[in-house]
């Protein structure tokens, strides 16, 4: 039983590995030392002319990703953090 979780779990892992990398970029490494490469999504992609502006119900960030390359890529999940320069 304990062994058919194992290999469940193995299985999961492989299967869902860019997604795996996308949360753990170390794990791409251990993916490719295995033969499976797993570049988390968004290598390549270039984000130009952004422009935060604060209105008034909160704060609007925009720009453009472009990808140069010939290759179809995956655009990562964004994540914004603000900081206070007070703290």
């Amino acid at each position: 039983m304990i062994f058919v979780l194992l290999v469940l779990a193995i299985l999961a892992a492989i299967i869902a590995r860019k997604e795996v990398a996308a949360m753990w970029p170390a794990a791409a490494r251990l993916y490719a030392l295995a033969g499976l490469p797993a570049a988390p999504p968004g290598p390549g992609l270039e984000l130009a002319k952004i422009a935060p502006t604060r209105t008034g119900e909160g704060l609007v960030i925009e720009g453009d990703i472009t990808n140069p390359g010939s290759a179809a890529r995956d655009v990562p999940r964004l994540r914004v953090a603000l900081r206070s320069r007070g703290w």
